[in-house]
């Protein structure tokens, strides 16, 4: 790649051609403060903390360095008097209108806005704004508090990009703006996963878990309650994090120590629930496998059920393929059914004299606890769960010494497990945890990798797959002898999503497929440690730790597990009658997919012929190109009616001669059709025709078809603004900066 040269802070610097100003300083050692930008996520210049002056060519004001692309020749200066009294002062000026409850706030001593001021040197707030009190929003899961949210969007990117579920935006402008789900929803009356991304990135406590910690406590403390604890595998990765320890760190003894302490009645382990979910999963599989083997009826690809914000997502947006998906529960529900059943009976206690306390990488394991599916008689399989960072939390209070604890052992009979359910953790452990006994099943041998890892599909990439070939089987099996085995394995919804879409059309190769709902895995869900250094080297380093886990184990192999094999000489088979009552379920929506269209139909309706306002400028750049003679036309991907009654009520719908929908013309904006129609229709060629379009996509199609475009920043719309700055022939912050530099 070609590399530019320029001088930043007096020094001669280097940098990939099409790096930003930052990205060039980063490269450099040159350190810019910054707060809404993230690396490959979100780069949006809404907080303008990492403003620098350009002095060579000179910029008319300082430039925001995560948006300004870096060019020979450039001359910049990142932390003169200017620059840092500009930092200053957007700094207090955020602060004006955020809540300053910092000594309460779940986010007090881990906060960047918090730690950005201590860096700028701000000591008091000058400024105080009247500041709009919101009600916080709180679900099952996720609490959202609008009143300590700095607008820097991180959490819209997220949603949006890497788990492409879309359910945050930025709503109303100016001093109105906020951060909601669409029509100012609760998230729990959204297609929200809960997958806990957001919670992640948010710099301040406007996005937390919903805590547990009380209602935990209050057992503890109960003493007509036996309180059973279990801790998920990518938990002994993470809470090392939480004591000031590097990532990749795993502390499985000193964490079944701090159990013990805790007051916890009995401290298993989520991995003997894990070894159990590939016995049920596996022999489910197996079945499915047979039936095809022998011509008869069975849905395939077989997908895994361990992560609930996947099932959120299937159940919101292909909830007709509900069927693909294993019946087993998840690994921590089928462990709380077991305590509450075989475990109970053992000590005779009545079900719902156990209370079940999970201790989870996961923030959607919070909403699964209260789904009607994960209980039996009545009782909820579970009934807490605490988050890694909320475990962290109470362990301080408690006043325990983590890091000064003894190595510790689980407790018996539930607490011992194999390497195979260590890697439940990362993306592609469940599968390859599944292939280790299936393949041992059909064939009477170990699974042919080296170190029994299945290469293929280990990794951090979005989609892996392998195919298995299956040779040698045994008699019982002779109908698979050289079947082919196709896998594949995704972490994150836009690989699910992909996924998905190849079953939707009847193009799905495989036969079985891993989904996690998390990028990379439980090893980075919603309720582990914020990273303290680049998200994808955090990743890697839980990753490598997971796996030097299991292969610490002698036993490494689900079905090996004696305490497992114990357990079903009392309980039965593998999916036998009492794991079909107590291990497995259905999943359903409590409306159709029909319904649920319906009722999205009609809020957006209702939102534009009641609510979606103008673009900031557009009355006055209307009324400026029609006294101008500028014909005008309007090409939308939204419904004629929507349109219309929108512009309509705003009193805009006069300047336009023609409307055109996508519907009508019969193609997306991602063809130019619409945008050539539209054009025919004013008597102009494109190269005499302005686009004005706040959607990169719409922008470049239109582009290309050789239209002049213009980018108009849109608060609701495109996440990458940074994208639509570059392809835009012009990009304005609003429509009276267009109308001041066409007019």
């Amino acid at each position: 790649m070609a590399e530019i040269k320029l001088t930043i802070n007096g020094k001669e610097c280097t940098a990939p051609a099409g790096s930003t100003i930052l990205q060039a300083a980063e490269r450099n050692g040159i350190h810019i403060p910054k707060l809404c930008y993230l690396e490959g996520i979100h780069q949006y210049g809404a907080c303008r903390i990492c403003v620098v002056e350009q002095i060579s060519p000179p910029a008319k004001n300082l430039q925001a360095s995560c948006m300004v692309e870096a060019r020979n020749g450039m001359v910049i200066e990142t932390n003169n008097a200017k620059v840092q009294e500009a930092r200053k002062t957007m700094y207090e000026l955020l602060l004006s209108n955020h809540d300053k409850k910092c000594l309460t706030c779940a986010r007090n001593q881990d906060c960047e806005f918090q730690a950005l001021g201590r860096e700028l040197g701000v000591e008091e707030s000058p400024y105080e704004g009247e500041r709009d009190l919101r009600p916080i929003d709180v679900s099952e899961s996720l609490t959202r508090d609008p009143n300590k949210c700095i607008l820097c969007r991180r959490c819209v990117s997220v949603c949006n990009k890497i788990q492409t579920t879309s359910i945050l935006t930025a709503e109303n402008r100016g001093f109105q703006t906020v951060i909601t789900p669409a029509f100012g929803l609760p998230i729990g009356n959204t297609a929200c996963t809960y997958c806990g991304q957001c919670v992640v990135v948010c710099p301040v406590g406007a996005l937390k878990e919903t805590s547990h910690k009380d209602r935990v406590l209050r057992a503890i403390n109960d003493p007509n309650k036996h309180v059973v604890v279990q801790p998920a595998p990518a938990v002994r990765v993470g809470i090392g994090e939480c004591f000031g320890l590097p990532a990749g760190t795993c502390e499985t003894g000193k964490l079944a120590a701090a159990l013990h302490r805790m007051g916890f009645d009995d401290v298993f382990d989520t991995n003997w629930g894990a070894d159990l979910t590939i016995l049920e999963e596996g022999t489910e599989f197996l079945e499915r496998f047979r039936a095809v083997l022998s011509g008869g009826v069975a849905t395939l690809p077989m997908m895994t059920s361990c992560s609930p914000g996947w099932i959120q997502f299937i159940e919101h947006n292909y909830p007709e393929h509900l069927e693909n998906l294993s019946t087993c529960k998840s690994p921590h529900q089928m462990f709380g059914a077991v305590v509450k059943s075989y475990y109970a009976k053992k000590l005779g206690k009545k079900p719902e004299d156990m209370y079940v306390v999970s201790i989870m990488p996961c923030t959607a394991k919070k909403t699964e606890c209260a789904r009607p599916e994960m209980q039996n008689d009545g009782v909820p399989n579970v009934d807490a769960v605490l988050t890694t960072r909320e475990l962290g939390d109470m362990i301080k209070a408690m006043g325990i010494n983590f890091l000064g604890l003894p190595e510790e052992k689980f407790d018996d009979p539930l607490g011992f497990s194999t390497g195979a359910a260590d890697i439940f953790g990362v993306t592609g452990g469940v599968m390859e945890a599944a292939l280790r006994t299936v393949y041992e099943i059909i064939t009477g041998r170990e699974l042919p990798f080296p170190n029994l890892h299945v290469s293929p599909i280990v990794g951090l990439e979005e989609i892996r797959e392998a195919t298995i070939k299956l040779e040698n089987v045994k008699p019982e099996w002779r109908a698979a002898e050289g079947f082919e085995v196709k896998i594949a394995v995704t972490s994150g919804f836009a690989g699910a999503r992909k996924l998905m879409e190849q079953i939707k059309e009847g193009t799905s190769p495989y036969h079985f497929i891993e989904v996690m709902g998390c990028p990379g895995g439980c090893i980075t869900g919603g309720g582990q440690p914020r990273p303290q250094e680049d998200i994808n080297i955090v990743r890697q380093k839980r990753m490598e730790a997971i796996y030097g886990e299991d292969e610490r184990k002698v036993v490494r192999k689900s079905h090996e597990n004696k305490s497992l094999m114990d357990f079903y000489k009392e309980w039965g088979e593998p999916g036998c009658h009492a794991s079909h009552e107590y291990l497995h379920t259905h999943y359903a929506l409590p409306q159709s997919a029909a319904e649920v269209g319906a009722g999205i139909a009609d809020m957006l309706r209702d939102f534009y012929f009641y609510e979606v306002p103008a673009k900031d400028g557009a009355a006055a750049l209307l009324a400026a190109l029609t006294a101008r003679g500028v014909k005008l036309a309007a090409a939308t991907s939204s419904p004629r009616e929507h349109v219309t009654r929108a512009l309509e009520r705003l009193g805009l719908l006069g300047y336009f001669t023609r409307l055109f929908t996508t519907a009508e013309v019969g193609v997306s904006k991602h063809e130019p059709t619409i945008y050539l129609l539209a054009a025919e229709a004013l008597h102009a060629a494109p190269a005499e025709t302005l686009v004005f379009e706040d959607s990169l996509y719409a922008l470049k199609t239109a582009k290309a078809a050789g239209f002049y475009t213009i980018g108009v920043y849109d608060a609701d719309g495109e996440t990458d603004q940074a994208g639509l700055q570059m392809a835009a022939d012009l990009y304005v912050r609003d429509l009276h900066e267009a109308k001041a530099a066409l007019l």
